[in-house]
Order: C-alpha cells, then structure tokens, then sequence
C-alpha cells in the first residue's frame, strides 16, 4: 500500500472533499491532489495527520510479510475481466459476467461491489457459495426503482427486499449505502468502467472495496483484505495497466 491510498481511503470515508480535508489540516487543496494523483509523495507524518483529519486513525504493525497471492494476482491480470470473474466462479451454471451486461443492458445504471467487483480488478480468491449461502453479485444502483425495472426486464424473480434470484444458489443484491460510503454518487467517482461480456460496466474501485471492507466486520471481502492490497500494488507495477483510484475534489 502506499500512503496516496490511505489518504484516499479515509478522505472518502469520511465523505470529504479533497477541499474540505485540506481546510481541516490546514492545507492547500492542491497538495491533497498531489498527495493522491502521486504527483507528491506524502510524508509518513503527513498521512497520519490527514487519516486523523478524517476522524479515523491509523493502526501500525509489522507482521510477516506475505507473498502468497502474488502469483495468483499476476495470473489474473493477463486476464480480461470477464475471463478474471469466470475462471474464479466455481458454481458453473451461472454466467455472472452476462448477468452484469444484461442488467447494464436492461438500462440498469449500477456499480459493482463485493466479491465479483474484487475478481474483475484481479484479486485471486474464488466465487463459491459457501456454507449453504447464495453466491452474491452485489451492485450499488443509481435508483433502486430503475434497477427494479432493468431486473424486470431481465427476468430474475425477487425473493426478498433488494434481493433476486439469478440461479437457485445465487442472489443479485442492491445495496443503498454500502458501510464507510454514502451510496451510489460517491462510489461512481472513483469507478472503473470495464469491459465485461461486451457491455460496459461500471465497478468500484480497488480503493473504494478496500474501505467497505474496513467498515463492515461482516463483509465476505473482510478476511481477505491483504489479498485486495496485493491486487492494486501488483496492478501497478511496470507493465501493468495503471490501477490509481481516481482523485476527486
């Protein structure tokens, strides 16, 4: 990780402007920009004083360093996004890349979260329902009422509230406001519009899963964190294609 990131993170956790964060800290907003497009390395100091300038506060440690998802990451990323969610979707029956450009393309305007926006990015861990749970394709809709007419079109019965069934073992869910984040206005800021089954689909960034999952102890991204900052640190090594979360005012 790097500290830009942390910034990120907590600015938006927060729900500040980079202008806002700069006021608190008793910067300029240009700075704060420099600090997040990585026009300006951050001093450790620095990162400090903004994540505690967002309300929040830093736990430092040194465990032992773990490679251990580098060369599954790495194997991902010669990957399109499609082929990265199908070839970690174990329950085979369902094909969620086509789920995702049928909702895009039944004038769904979303954007993605959870496991299989983590697995379009490139993180290595599997789909798989576990524990007799439904596999989840997890989006964050622009309207729910306009997400609830593209699911109509699609076809997909509803089973709960924001809730429906794709397959017998696996849901779409819409959420509103995803923990750490203030819905759907702030996450399609820093999104990446990717190709996914021949449609463009919006999906949140690296960054943006990374505070979801720091907000919720129950979230099924939680327990792999590490595996998510591997993923946007080994994104951007040289030759790989540039993973920076957007930097927004």
């Amino acid at each position: 990780m790097e500290g830009r990131d942390l910034i990120i993170a907590a600015r938006r956790g927060a729900g500040l402007t980079q202008a806002e964060l700069a006021l608190r800290m008793g910067r300029r907003q240009p700075t704060i920009s420099a600090w997040e497009n990585a026009t300006q390395r951050p001093s450790f100091e620095a990162v400090l004083e903004a994540v505690r300038a967002c309300g929040q506060e830093l736990a430092v440690g040194l465990p032992k360093a773990d490679d251990s998802y580098d060369a599954l990451i790495a194997g991902q990323l010669r990957m399109t996004a499609t082929r990265r969610i199908t070839s970690l979707t174990t329950l085979r029956a369902i094909d969620i890349p086509q789920v995702l450009a049928d909702l895009a393309g039944a004038g769904g305007d979303f954007v993605v979260v959870g496991r299989v926006a983590a697995a379009a990015h490139g993180w290595p861990i599997t789909l798989g329902a576990a524990e007799g749970r439904d596999l989840l394709v997890e989006v964050v809709p622009a309207s729910l009422g306009a997400l609830e007419r593209a699911v109509a079109r699609c076809g997909w019965a509803s089973v709960a509230e924001r809730r429906w069934r794709l397959h017998p073992a696996a849901c779409l869910v819409a959420h509103e406001h995803p923990p750490r984040t203030s819905g759907y206005r702030d996450l399609s800021r820093g999104a990446e519009l990717l190709q996914i089954a021949r449609a463009s689909v919006r999906v949140a960034s690296l960054i943006d899963l990374i505070r979801i999952a720091e907000g919720d102890a129950h979230s099924s991204l939680r327990p792999y964190l590490s595996a998510l900052w591997s993923t946007l640190e080994i994104g951007r090594r040289p030759g790989r294609k540039n993973d920076v979360a957007r930097a927004v005012a």
